[in-house]
């Protein structure tokens, strides 16, 4: 299951950019319907993670994303839909992903102590 190497990643980018005495309640990152990641697993190994942690209290939103590409033939940029790769306005099948192939670690929310 690649999503828990996945998912120990963002733990640890997480612990990087918070404080010691930083509460985090929310962390919401962004998985691209092109990058073969499972919302699921993620959520699941996140709970196992932050077990006995400093962020046991905290949630992980996934917010799932379209695939986007354009087209190197006219510049159309366009959602795919199903796999499927061809330009709705000129029909070329050659097309660069630049949106939704990524996992990106969009916020984290931490609450105030005092």
């Amino acid at each position: 299951m690649h999503e828990f190497s996945i998912a120990k990643n963002i733990f640890d980018t997480v612990f990087q950019n918070i404080d010691k005495e930083d509460t985090v309640s929310k962390v919401t990152v962004e998985i691209g319907s092109f990058s073969g990641i499972e919302s699921e697993s993620i959520i699941f190994c996140w709970d196992i993670l932050k077990e006995n942690t400093r962020l046991k209290d905290s949630v992980i939103e996934v917010l799932s994303t379209d695939t986007t590409a354009e087209c190197r033939k006219c510049g159309e940029i366009y959602t795919v839909r199903d796999y499927f790769f061809l330009c709705p306005e000129c029909g070329s099948s050659d097309s660069e992903i630049i949106r939704g192939d990524k996992i990106i670690l969009k916020s984290i929310e931490v609450e105030e102590n005092g």
